[in-house]
C-alpha cells in the first residue's frame, strides 16, 4: 500500500511538471528548435514546386559548442534546491544516470572533435590507477593542440586513449618493438604538417603495471632515444630531444 502511495505522489509531481511545460509552450518550442537544427526552417510552408533556400548554420555551431564543452572537465549534477529528502534521492539517481551517459559519450566526443578541428590524432587526459584498480589520485593532462615540434619534446599522446583515421593507421603501422613504437607512429603522422588535439578530461583510467615498458626508467630512456634515431635524427639532435623528454617525464610523474 505504501509503494502505491509513493508512486501516486511521484506521478502527481510528474503531471505537475508536464502542466508547467505545456503552459510555457515548451514542447512546441522544442520541436520548432529541433526542426531549425535539422535544417527544416520552412516546415509547413506550401511553396508548390519552388525550391526554398536553406542555409543551415545552426547545426555546425551547436556541434562546435558541444565539442568545446566535452573538452572541459564538466559534470552534470542534479540538485533539489530544498531539503526534501525524496527530491534529494531522485536527484542523486539522476546524477548517477547522467554520469553513466557522460561516460558513454567519450568516443562520440573524440569523433566530433576530430570532425570539427580537422586534426589527425585525438587523445585524452588520463587518471593513473594502482595495479589493484584503486586511483593514485594523480591526473596527467593533455594539451588541447599538439604539433610535430611539441611532440618531439614530449610524447603527451597516450596510446590507449588515441583515436585516429583508418588510412593513417594503415599508412603508418607501429614497428620497432624495441622502442616506443606508438611514439614513432605519432611523429610520422604529424611530420606531414598536421596536428593532434587533446581532450583534457580523465577519459582514460591508466592502470600502472610493474611489467610495462615505461616502468623500467633506464630501459624506457634508451628506447626514447632510439625513437629519435628511427625517425631520422642524428646523435646530437636525438640527445637534445631526449633531454627535453626527460625533463617533461620528471614533471609528469612528480
Amino acid at each position: 500500500m505504501m509503494q502505491e502511495k509513493e508512486c501516486t505522489d511521484i506521478w502527481r509531481k510528474y503531471q505537475a511538471g508536464k502542466d508547467h511545460h505545456n503552459k510555457a509552450n515548451m514542447y512546441t518550442l522544442t520541436e520548432k528548435c529541433h526542426r531549425f537544427y535539422e535544417g527544416d526552417q520552412w516546415h509547413g510552408l506550401q511553396s508548390g514546386d519552388e525550391e526554398l533556400p536553406v542555409l543551415n548554420f545552426i547545426k555546425p555551431i551547436c556541434r562546435y559548442k558541444i565539442a568545446m564543452v566535452a573538452m572541459n572537465d564538466t559534470a552534470i549534477i542534479f540538485s533539489p534546491m530544498d531539503d526534501d529528502p525524496q527530491k534529494a534521492e531522485i536527484c542523486d539517481a539522476l546524477t548517477e544516470f547522467a554520469a553513466a551517459q557522460w561516460e558513454k559519450g567519450k568516443l562520440e566526443a573524440q569523433v566530433k572533435t576530430m570532425e570539427l578541428t580537422g586534426c589527425d590524432i585525438c587523445s585524452t587526459g588520463r587518471e593513473l590507477m594502482q595495479p589493484n584498480g584503486h586511483t593514485t589520485g594523480k591526473y596527467i593532462p593533455v594539451k588541447e593542440r599538439i604539433t610535430y615540434h611539441d611532440l618531439l619534446k614530449h610524447n603527451s599522446i597516450n596510446c590507449s586513449s588515441v583515436l585516429l583515421k583508418r588510412e593513417d593507421a594503415l599508412a603508418f603501422p607501429m614497428t620497432h618493438d624495441d622502442s616506443h613504437e606508438d611514439y614513432i607512429t605519432w611523429l610520422k603522422i604529424l611530420r606531414r604538417g598536421g596536428f593532434a588535439v587533446g581532450i583534457n578530461k580523465p577519459y582514460l583510467k591508466y592502470r600502472l603495471s610493474e611489467g610495462g615498458k615505461s616502468r623500467n626508467k633506464l630501459k624506457s630512456a634508451a628506447m626514447t632515444y632510439q625513437v629519435y634515431r628511427y625517425v631520422g635524427y642524428g646523435r646530437l639532435k636525438s640527445l637534445l630531444f631526449f633531454i627535453s623528454y626527460a625533463v617533461h617525464g620528471v614533471w609528469k610523474y612528480r
